[in-house]
């Protein structure tokens, strides 16, 4: 699976885009809402400088979630529960936070947290 996975990171990536822009829009998992408002709450709007343009007719979370980019994937074989880690940030120098995507050892989405 680990193979599978690195052969296709950008056909996982596309999928977890696409799961956290639905998740966003439909509230459905809370962790990118929770993300997006925690960081427009706590961050001074000099901080958004090329993330965000607060001129723009979409709002400032729309465009961050457009920013949120792959850090890190992370495999866990000898976890019972996540086997593929995939890190979201809008940038490490901004946040210690993350959007996480987890998948089972089938490569079968199975949750999505925000975590530090």
């Amino acid at each position: 699976m680990v193979e599978k996975i690195i052969q296709s990171i950008e056909n996982f990536d596309a999928r977890n885009r696409f799961y956290i822009n639905s998740a966003y829009k439909t509230g459905e998992f809370e962790a990118v809402q929770t993300y997006i408002e925690h960081h427009l709450e706590i961050m001074d709007k000099s901080e958004f400088i090329g993330l965000v343009d607060f001129e723009n007719n979409s709002s400032p979370g729309d465009q961050l979630v457009k920013k949120l980019m792959l850090v890190r994937i992370g495999f866990y074989p000898d976890s019972s529960d996540t086997f593929a880690v995939f890190d979201y940030t809008i940038g490490r120098e901004l946040t210690n936070y993350l959007v996480v995507i987890n998948y089972n050892s089938k490569g079968v989405f199975d949750s999505m947290t925000m975590e530090s």
